[in-house]
């Protein structure tokens, strides 16, 4: 478990891993880094880095997939 705690988790993971984040600023499909990520509404959201995870936590809505 310790070693890989998301493979663990019960939330769904949006965007099959994708940052939406990065969708949403510079319409790209950017891969999301397992250890970066954060749980909203039940669903798991993974970033590529803590820039992007800053980002969606200042303004969740707005990243919020569908």
């Amino acid at each position: 478990f310790l070693a890989n705690p998301s493979k663990y988790t019960k939330h769904e993971l949006v965007l099959d891993g994708k940052c939406s984040v990065c969708r949403v600023e510079m319409s790209q499909d950017v891969a999301g880094n397992p250890e970066i990520f954060a749980i909203y509404n039940g669903f798991r959201y993974l970033f590529p880095g803590d820039e992007q995870k800053a980002m969606f936590l200042a303004n969740p809505k707005k990243y919020e997939v569908k």
